[in-house]
């Protein structure tokens, strides 16, 4: 996932999801890695008609004006 300059991620919502996701055949996240510029998260395998739903907090770290870009998913 992309992330905005000015913002930083809040680690404890992903740990919240990896606790939350643990014991599932499938969706389970693995890890995760927070850089500068992407916030990198590593699944376990997904069905092919499966989908995962969640959501975490950004901090803004100074006002600021910004537009988001698009987000990639690789197998």
């Amino acid at each position: 996932m992309g992330l905005l300059r000015g913002f930083e991620p809040s680690a404890e919502d992903f740990d919240n999801l990896m606790k939350s996701s643990e014991g599932r055949a499938g969706g389970r996240l693995e890890k995760f890695t927070v850089t500068a510029k992407q916030i990198i998260l590593y699944f376990d395998g997904l069905g092919p008609n499966q989908w995962l739903d969640f959501s975490y907090k950004l901090r803004v770290k100074f006002p600021l004006r910004a537009r988001t870009f698009s987000l990639r998913v690789y197998e």
